[in-house]
């Protein structure tokens, strides 16, 4: 079948010489589907008729018809399969009537009681107080009229008034919504959609301009997010705030005295702050908001200080002002997995970097930066022990010795032949303490070992003795508060025990450090330095 206007049609058959043969209303052309209807707006008016609604639905059609409660409507147009206006005709009966669409081919759709006629008179509007107010809203006027009905609604302009109230068949109070500067209508619609207007009923006038009082807080960090009041008067709903010419977001007009909004980044120093009303009148303060920049970070300290050139230590930083993002660097090296702990501390893992002295850097996200030159340094493969002190001690261990050389870092190991030392201590990068282990008699050598590095060995330098009264020295018993001895043994009690007389304290020259070492008989040991000897020391008893 060809396309068709909806409707009857004859069927004809014409053959290749012309002759043909027909049948006459053989075929229907019907609408694709029903019509249907689904909303009428307005849904009510009088009886009188006269009224033009919009039908919305689907299925329409060109010469589609509408009745209302059975009373064709003389007035339809079908702007689209969705959507026909018509004119309500007159009805003899107030009440609620069914509309419906009838397709040229028959088909209908119905909505019952869809619209309601009345028998009311449309309202009366003939006062407005007052005339007149400012052009951002918020003004209570009184109307004043008749037949005005519970539900009705008032439009200024264009817009709808807010918090309508009907207080009796003849006033209406209700807010004025934002205008435009000049004179609008006023329009009163009851809910059966009859109105009564004043073709001049309001005049909007300017806005006063705005004004800027104070700005809380009046400074705030320049990377913004600062929350701001800003006080004053003539805010509008709908007003922008700027900042040195950049608008603030989350601005918010509180009130017409009060706006909030949020600083956006900017430099350091004062910014003019500007109130734009919608009606374009706006406010500047020029002093504004100062951005401060954050303070200068500053660094006090590396610990470790040291470490090996192939990096991975651990090292920890102390200062002040460190932020959340700040990069560290280890001369021109970028130290990894940069932790700020708080404001003063900050870890690191230390970089592969280049044997030497190197400046450690912080740098805030801010750019500031804090610098402490030659604050790490940067070892050789390995460590290198030069010498053991005591040279020397008992077959039993426990003789404390102080290791010196060069390229120590935490984390060092000792070991006195193949026996490891208990109690290693890292005092710099060319000083440990550690305590001898057991031992055998004779030379034993000492190794210093780095994490990941070579072992550093000094071949015999302690040697071990056997300890015993037969080898302790014995101070001469002549008059006098001092006495010289050669120990004899690397046991300081022994050597104690073994004079004819009471000691009271002993004393050792510590040659290296030119530094006296002590040991006073029932002293804390806080202050006894004094707490292992070789067999060769010269020692000063005092009596």
């Amino acid at each position: 079948m060809p396309p068709h206007p909806i409707g009857v049609s004859a069927i004809t058959v014409t053959n290749t010489d012309a002759q043909s043969g027909s049948l006459g209303g053989a075929f229907t052309y019907t609408a694709a589907t029903a019509p249907a209807v689904t909303s009428v707006t307005p849904s009510a008016g009088t009886v009188a008729g006269g009224t033009t609604i919009t039908i919305v639905g689907t299925g329409f059609v060109a010469g589609s018809t509408v009745t209302f409660g059975g009373i064709p409507s003389s007035i339809v147009t079908v702007n689209s399969a969705t959507f026909i206006t018509a004119v309500t005709p007159p009805q003899s009966v107030a009440g609620p009537v069914s509309i419906t669409v009838t397709s040229p081919d028959s088909q209908s759709g119905t909505m019952g009681a869809a619209y309601t006629y009345s028998l009311r008179p449309a309202p009366t509007l003939s006062t407005v107080a007052p005339p007149n107010g400012p052009a951002k809203g918020g003004t209570a006027i009184t109307l004043t009229g008749s037949n005005f009905l519970v539900g009705a609604t008032v439009t200024v302009g264009s817009a709808r008034a807010t918090n309508v109230v009907v207080a009796s068949s003849a006033s209406i109070t209700a807010i004025a919504p934002p205008g435009v500067a000049g004179t609008v209508p006023i329009t009163v619609t009851n809910p059966d959609a009859q109105a009564g207007s004043i073709a001049n009923g309001f005049t909007y006038t300017p806005n006063p301009a705005p004004t800027i009082g104070t700005i809380t807080p009046a400074d705030g960090p320049i990377a913004g997010g600062t929350s701001l009041t800003i006080t004053g008067s003539g805010f509008v709903n709908g007003a922008m705030v700027l900042l040195d010419g950049l608008v603030l977001s989350g601005a918010s007009v509180v009130s017409s005295t009060s706006i909030t909004a949020f600083t956006p980044p900017h430099i350091a120093g004062a910014a003019p702050l500007r109130v734009m009303n919608p009606d374009g009148q706006s406010a500047t303060s020029t002093s504004g908001f100062t951005y401060k920049a954050p303070p200068v970070p500053t660094l006090t300290g590396v610990d470790p200080s040291s470490g090996p050139i192939a990096g991975g230590g651990t090292v920890t930083l102390t200062g002040t002002n460190f932020v959340s993002g700040a990069t560290v660097m280890f001369g021109a090296f970028t130290a990894t997995n940069p932790v700020v702990t708080n404001a003063t501390t900050i870890t690191v893992t230390a970089p592969v970097g280049l044997s030497g002295s190197n400046a450690v850097t912080v740098r805030n996200p801010d750019g500031q930066v804090a610098s402490m030159n030659a604050a790490y340094s940067y070892l050789g493969a390995g460590a290198s022990v030069t010498a053991v002190t005591p040279d020397g001690g008992a077959l039993t261990g426990g003789t404390v010795v102080t290791i010196t050389g060069e390229g120590f870092v935490k984390g060092a190991t000792v070991t006195f032949g193949s026996t490891a030392a208990t109690k290693v201590v890292f005092v710099s990068d060319t000083e440990l303490t550690a305590t001898a282990p057991v031992g055998v008699e004779g030379a034993a050598d000492v190794t210093v070992t780095n994490p990941s590095t070579t072992p550093a060995k000094l071949e015999g330098a302690f040697n071990y003795q056997p300890a015993g009264p037969a080898n302790v020295a014995v101070a001469p018993t002549a008059p006098g508060g001092l006495s010289l001895v050669v120990a004899g043994t690397t046991d300081l009690q022994v050597l104690v025990k073994a004079q004819k007389f009471p000691v009271a304290a002993v004393y050792l020259l510590d040659v290296a450090k030119q530094s006296w070492k002590t040991y006073i008989v029932g002293a804390p040991a806080s202050v006894n330095t004094l707490t292992s000897l070789k067999a060769t020391d010269i020692l000063v008893l005092r009596r």
